[in-house]
């Protein structure tokens, strides 16, 4: 695996739509996503997914920056739109790993710093 620096915490934004009777969780600046049945579902789906990419490109030596995030895929500017034209929820979410976990796992925490729902 290629060396990388810790990063403690990864600060992202989503922006939440609703499908049908499902809400999807989708990264502003990075193309993740995730789906449930409400916005704290699919935000729980979308910090697992998030995490496991990043997980997943650490085991295939992909980190090669003090950001991890940086090796993901970015998003296609819509959902950056739909985020500015979306209503702002509350508080930042924060998701931190559960203790344990091998150092080749980066990061501690990915907190939400910025969510909005978009409808149309």
């Amino acid at each position: 695996m290629a060396a990388t620096t810790k990063q403690e915490t990864i600060e992202i934004k989503i922006v939440f739509l609703q499908e049908g009777t499902r809400w999807v969780a989708q990264g502003v600046d990075y193309d993740i996503n995730a789906s449930g049945r409400t916005i704290p579902e699919a935000q729980q789906e979308f910090f697992w997914a998030f995490i496991a990419a990043i997980v997943v490109r650490a085991e295939r030596g992909l980190l090669n920056s003090a950001n991890p995030a940086a090796s993901l895929p970015k998003a296609p500017s819509i959902f950056a739109e739909h985020f500015e034209e979306g209503e702002a929820l509350k508080e930042p979410a924060m998701y931190e790993l559960p203790g344990g976990l091998p150092e080749a796992h980066i990061i501690r925490a990915v907190r939400a710093s910025d969510r909005r729902i978009y409808q149309d």
